[in-house]
Parts: structure tokens; sequence; C-alpha cells
């Protein structure tokens, strides 16, 4: 998911604004997938 791997503000905001749900499930995937990286 590239939105998850190179988040851009305007994408986020529009994310946000429209489907905060989803957004809610990226921000997630996001921090499963940083801390996957990090390990």
């Amino acid at each position: 998911m590239l939105v998850s791997m190179q988040p851009k503000p305007a994408t986020n905001s529009y994310i946000v604004a429209n489907d905060r749900s989803f957004a809610v499930a990226v921000a997630q995937h996001r921090g499963r997938f940083q801390k996957y990286r990090c390990s």
C-alpha cells in the first residue's frame, strides 16, 4: 500500500476528510509496518 509507505500530507487530509475509518485503518497498518521495519 503506497499510502502506508509514502504518506503525503495532501493525501492524508483527503482520506481523513472523506473516509475516516479508512484513514484509521491506514494509520494502524502504517504503525505495524514501521514496527516490522524497525525490528
